[in-house]
């Protein structure tokens, strides 16, 4: 008959570590090689959610087109000239790329897609600021967040420009997005609170 005990220790590890992390809702996948659970003392390490949480919307964003990088258009418009050539269309308008038409489905899918982008970094904010020390200056962190809020707005505004925006979908699913945008927004004030409060105790301090 097979031995079946150590494949009971198994499950009952595995629903161990799921019971532990059920109440983490941030999405750590590719954020290592195992996911973590955020703790006071992690604080030097789990400082990194925000970086590569941002760094992660970021990215998808310029991918995705949701968002364009006038610093990094002008050096990879650069390169394709040095390796193509300008590309000619055919009303002899010297063009770099040319735009594919948008559908509903792929508006929709975008704008999912950045909703959810938007909504890891919030919660991974939200996770950090509520385990980060009393002496942490959280001013990366704040510079971080203040970029990922930039970058959302200009998304949303690009997004309800398309002649699609109108759909009674796209219209709900934009609504969601800007709730979202709302919440990241409130996390960075809060993070910007934190970080006035403690340059003004620091210079108190200092001058006591």
């Amino acid at each position: 008959m097979p031995n079946y005990a150590p494949l009971g220790r198994t499950i009952l590890s595995l629903a161990a570590v799921f019971s532990l992390s059920a109440c983490a809702t941030v999405d750590v996948t590719g954020y290592g090689t195992s996911p973590a659970i955020v703790k006071p003392a992690d604080k030097a390490v789990s400082g990194n959610i925000i970086t590569r949480s941002v760094k992660r919307l970021y990215d998808v964003f310029i991918d995705r087109g949701f968002y364009e990088d006038s610093s990094r258009k002008r050096v990879q418009s650069a390169a394709n000239i040095l390796l193509n050539g300008l590309q000619t269309s055919d009303s002899g308008v010297q063009t770099i790329s040319e735009t594919a038409p948008v559908t509903t489905a792929a508006l929709l899918d975008d704008v999912q897609t950045a909703r959810y982008h938007i909504e890891q970094t919030t919660k991974a904010a939200e996770v950090y600021l509520e385990v980060a020390s009393g002496d942490a200056k959280l001013v990366d962190e704040l510079k971080q967040l203040q970029k990922a809020l930039r970058v959302s707005e200009k998304a949303v505004d690009g997004f309800t420009v398309s002649d699609l925006a109108e759909n009674h979908e796209v219209k709900t699913e934009l609504t969601e997005l800007r709730r979202e945008i709302n919440k990241l927004r409130n996390v960075t004030d809060d993070f910007g609170d934190v970080v006035r409060a403690r340059r003004i105790a620091s210079a108190s301090t200092a001058s006591s």
